[in-house]
């Protein structure tokens, strides 16, 4: 298995501004994401159900699958860095910009957390499914975590897939757990 060295970084970040890069660069390679993210103003709030509809119009999103998109497409936007959300709005932002409190007036510079992982959680997040999957591998360090939230139970057709992905989670977590002390924090 090999790992790219986004992935790598994501995986074990050697600091937060590494990894929100690490994120960044994930979630512009994402070809929808990024053309629906330079499709849409900066620093206006938006409504999400908005970025579906945008979506389905302008990315060939199949319309059952707009509101999904949405909130996967917002939800990865704020855990990059790249976005802001209050209920059902969201306020994306410029690579590197500073991220604004919701209760922050438009004149005062108020540092928005930084919402990569392990490096704390926005202050406001969209309401997220329920976990239909949910595996946990413990590492002397942390934890490597396979998750798949949907608002339904997850098509039996999939488990297999599901099944594949584990296994790959897996190896990825035995070679974490196996990893010298050293390489972890280089």
């Amino acid at each position: 298995m090999v790992f790219t060295d986004t992935a790598k970084t994501i995986a074990l970040p050697p600091d937060s501004a590494a990894e929100r890069d690490a994120l960044q660069t994930a979630f512009m390679n994402c070809t929808v994401f990024t053309t629906l993210y330079e499709g849409v103003a900066k620093g206006r709030p938006v409504e999400a159900q908005l970025l579906g509809a945008k979506a389905v119009h302008e990315l060939g999103i199949s319309p059952g699958a707009a509101d999904r998109f949405a909130e996967s497409f917002i939800e990865s936007a704020i855990a990059a860095g790249l976005a802001e959300a209050d209920n059902d709005h969201v306020v994306l932002r410029d690579p590197g910009a500073t991220m604004r409190s919701p209760d922050s007036s438009a004149d005062e510079g108020v540092e928005f957390p930084e919402a990569g992982l392990g490096s704390g959680s926005p202050r406001v997040r969209l309401p997220q499914a329920p976990p239909v999957v949910r595996q946990e591998w413990k590492l002397p360090a942390g934890a490597v975590v396979l998750e798949v939230r949907l608002d339904r139970p997850l098509p039996a057709g999939l488990f297999a897939q599901v099944g594949a992905v584990a296994q790959e989670v897996e190896a990825l977590a035995d070679r974490l757990r196996h990893l010298p002390a050293d390489e972890l924090t280089d």
